[in-house]
């Protein structure tokens, strides 16, 4: 087996017919796990090719396996000869492990590992220097080799509820990173070290126990999505959030914020901004400094009156204000003519008998 994975990792010549005991394992173990020969299909959320090919030729010739929802639990060291395969998704699986062998598919540029048992990474995995997309969520991986550093193609990385995960540093080493989600994982803080991907543009750290956010967050200027919904300790946003100036998408939903900073006026390239399910009472003023804005949800909070200045969002086409407190919304005469009615039936502000505290969904259309 040694020689046949050289042969495949230096993409020298495989004569498939000289490895009869790796092809009859190979099969035996596809047999014994119920894989179908390979096929299309189109049923329900199923559509593509799936399978493993029984001929030697076709099994040669596919560059994407898809074994997704095999109930696996075990992958054969001889699956590491497929190094052809630039796609290999094996999400929806039982497994625990996977074989150093997995190593020498040096063509990947997809490895899709979602919801599966995995509690490690053979070391072997930084040799998929061509991997552009790893998704590892929803495991049981407590750590991850030092030498995932070595991906440095990587632009995507799923490591969401993997609850516990250890970050190594060589991490930070992945500088060619756009997109990583770390929910999920119960988190109370960050290494430092990881606010060195200042590449990132989309950072997803929802549905932890962060009760507050390092000042060194705002070095992601790259930044245009950021989720942090879900960190229902999470009362306040560092000074330096205003530095995340690139920022379309904000969410903050589920949280147990009372303010906000002025500062989150600075965000000026927001386009959707989710506050629901906190505990603010008021909004600050430079809220209108955020004209990009398109939706803005206020739900299930506190508030009693919203600025005057939330009129000079022109760009806003919802906005959400359900279960809240209020008693008046600004001047809402003002606002009447780019409101139709169908949006405000279910409107009632106490002091105008037809608009009392607000109940629904409300869209601005403005116009």
């Amino acid at each position: 087996m040694k020689h046949i994975l050289e042969s495949s990792q230096n993409n020298s010549f495989i004569d498939i017919n000289s490895y009869p005991d790796w092809l009859k394992e190979l099969w035996e173990w596809a047999d014994r796990n119920n894989i179908p020969d390979y096929q299309y299909v189109e049923s329900g959320w199923r559509k593509g090719w799936i399978g493993l090919p029984r001929d030697k030729e076709t099994l040669f010739s596919i560059t994407e396996l898809h074994l997704y929802n095999s109930q696996l639990v075990d992958l054969p060291e001889s699956i590491g000869i497929l190094g052809h395969l630039t796609m290999l998704n094996l999400s929806f699986n039982q497994l625990s492990n996977l074989p150093d062998s997995i190593g020498n598919l040096t063509k990947l540029t997809r490895l899709d590992l979602n919801l599966n048992d995995l509690t490690s990474l053979p070391e072997s995995i930084g040799n998929l220097t061509q991997l552009t997309v790893l998704a590892l969520k929803a495991n049981a991986l407590s750590t991850l080799p030092k030498s995932i550093g070595r991906l440095s193609q990587l632009t995507k990385l799923n490591l969401g509820f993997n609850r516990g995960l250890e970050l190594p540093k060589s991490i930070c080493n992945l500088n060619q990173l756009k997109e990583l989600n770390l929910d999920g994982n119960r988190y109370t803080e960050l290494p430092e070290f990881l606010f060195g991907l200042t590449q990132l543009v989309e950072l997803d750290l929802s549905s932890n126990r962060f009760s507050k956010l390092p000042e060194v967050i705002g070095n992601l200027k790259n930044l245009t999505r950021l989720n942090l919904s879900g960190n229902r300790l999470l009362s306040e946003l560092p000074k330096s959030i205003s530095n995340l100036t690139q920022l379309t998408e904000l969410n903050l939903d589920d949280n147990h914020f009372i303010k906000l900073p002025e500062s989150i006026g600075n965000l000026t390239q927001l386009t959707k901004l989710d506050l629901q399910y906190n505990k603010l009472s008021e909004l600050p003023v430079s809220i209108s400094n955020l004209n990009q804005l398109a939706e803005l949800n206020l739900g299930d909070n506190q508030l009693t009156a919203l600025p005057e200045s939330i009129g000079n969002l022109t760009q806003l086409t919802k906005l959400d204000l359900q279960y809240n407190k209020l008693t008046s919304f600004c001047s809402y005469k003002k606002y009447k003519s780019c409101i139709s009615e169908q949006d405000i039936s279910h409107i009632l502000i106490q002091d105008e008998p037809e608009f009392s505290i607000l109940k629904v969904f409300l869209i601005l259309c403005n116009k």
